[in-house]
């Protein structure tokens, strides 16, 4: 989540409207899940939801399900200095949690909140929480403080152990179908035209389509493509490919090459009417599905979707980029 995320009011968030609603029952019903689990795909929203949640709860003088947005204690939390408004993060961006920070975080929990009756601890992203940080936050899901509510972000649930899931009530956050992504996006671009190729570059989530309008991304995009397309017609070594690309992330590149192979297979399948994420690259993708083998781009495609995973653990990426463009270069043609 960005700070230009929260430049937003929620009701400029349509997508977020449902799962705010449910937000709502519980504040509406007086009892509020301990521990909370909100999940949904990368960028889709969850943080921002937090954000607002954590804010109402420590409102003084809230209004229905929104805070007042004037009182004390919003104008702490909106200062970013509120005391019982707990972030527990990794130290270091893409390292783990580690226990010694479950350990202080327990600490600080066997204390009164300092400002009102709430207090929220955000733990994002909760698939970073390594083992030990994870056994050790199990005591405080299992016997929670009435006072405290925990928040678990995750777009990889999967990736929590059973233990933390079983004891989190679980909320889901989806993106918005592409019409509704491109009508919000659209009247928000200086050139409408692009909106579909950023909607495809953000997988589908609408705030991170807006950030990248402007940036330097869609030009490396189109340009990782072209060199991705020489390798897969036999024109460039993979291996130089990965040495000329390891200065940008190996998540995104990965992401990029599972959407192009995602609408491979979907041009294999039905070449005149199939509905296409990147519809930009329309022309070069459907000269490469021709000539693809079906069955072997769909065991690719499963194939980068467990590369993404191991690049949330100590993966070297420079090696996973190799081999996916490797993988990619061996795939066999149509026979």
């Amino acid at each position: 989540m960005t700070s230009s995320s929260l430049d937003f009011k929620l009701d400029e968030l349509p997508w977020l409207l449902p799962p705010w609603r449910q937000l709502g029952r519980y504040l509406q019903s007086g009892v509020l899940p301990q521990a909370l689990l909100l999940t949904g795909p990368l960028d889709a929203g969850t943080g921002i939801l937090a954000h607002f949640f954590t804010r109402r709860l420590l409102c003084h003088q809230p209004v229905g399900d929104q805070a007042c947005g004037i009182c004390s204690s919003c104008k702490l939390f909106d200062a970013g200095n509120h005391p019982d408004a707990i972030m527990l993060v990794p130290e270091e961006p893409g390292k783990s949690i580690l226990i010694d920070q479950v350990r202080a975080l327990i600490a600080t929990l066997s204390l009164k909140p300092q400002y009102g009756a709430h207090r929220v601890v955000t733990i994002a992203p909760a698939d970073k929480l390594n083992r030990a940080a994870a056994n050790g936050l199990l005591k405080t899901l299992e016997e929670p403080d009435a006072r405290t509510m925990l928040l678990l972000l995750t777009h990889i649930p999967a990736s929590l152990q059973a233990t933390i899931r079983s004891r989190c009530q679980s909320l889901t956050v989806d993106n918005p179908g592409h019409k509704q992504t491109a009508d919000w996006l659209k009247p928000r671009l200086a050139n409408p035209g692009e909106s579909d190729m950023l909607i495809a570059m953000a997988g589908g989530a609408p705030l991170r389509a807006l950030e990248l309008a402007g940036s330097e991304l869609p030009g490396l995009r189109l340009r990782f493509f072209k060199a991705w397309q020489a390798v897969l017609l036999k024109k460039a070594d993979p291996l130089q490919c990965a040495e000329q690309w390891q200065k940008t992330p190996c998540e995104t590149l990965l992401e990029w090459l599972r959407s192009w192979v995602a609408d491979l297979v979907r041009l294999s399948m039905a070449a005149d009417s199939a509905v296409i994420d990147n519809s930009d690259l329309i022309h070069e993708l459907s000269a490469l599905s021709s000539g693809l083998n079906l069955k072997a781009l769909f065991r690719f495609y499963e194939y980068l979707g467990g590369a993404l995973l191991s690049l949330t653990g100590q993966a070297n990426r420079q090696l996973v980029l190799e081999e996916a463009l490797i993988l990619g270069a061996r795939l066999p043609e149509r026979p």
